[in-house]
């Protein structure tokens, strides 16, 4: 398991949403949005987690932000990333070899929120990597 290679990887695959500015593996000091960070979940990595022991499960953060320019405007723009994020990010499930498989499992957190240095609007896809 390379957990640095399957960041680059999920960052890889969130690439490929369209609209998206830039992708982060890492949380920046400023963001140009739109933009999607993937960051470490509180429990990155639950050891011998699945399928009897043998797996382990990575948790991952997944971010998507938008300017919160006008409530419906933003809400449109995060709602149509999402979708889209989610499909992006589980086309590739073992994230070229680094994994068994992805899974996005719920969205999150959806709302206004301070990303380092202004307000956006943002929502979380909790994904885990099974390695």
């Amino acid at each position: 398991m390379d957990y640095h290679e399957i960041r680059k990887e999920l960052k890889e695959n969130a690439e490929s949403v369209s609209g998206i500015v830039v992708v982060y593996d890492h949380v920046p000091d400023s963001v140009v949005v739109p933009c999607i960070m993937i960051i470490p979940s509180a429990i990155p990595i639950e050891f011998h987690a699945a399928v009897n022991g043998t797996r382990n499960k990575l948790n991952f953060d997944i971010a998507i932000v938008v300017q919160h320019w006008s409530p419906e405007a933003s809400q449109e723009a995060l709602d149509d990333f999402i979708g889209a994020t989610q499909a992006a990010l589980e086309a590739q499930p073992t994230l070229d070899g680094q994994a068994q498989d992805t899974v996005v499992k719920v969205c999150s957190s959806y709302g206004p929120t301070n990303v380092a240095d202004g307000l956006y609007l943002a929502a979380i896809l909790e994904t885990e990597v099974y390695a």
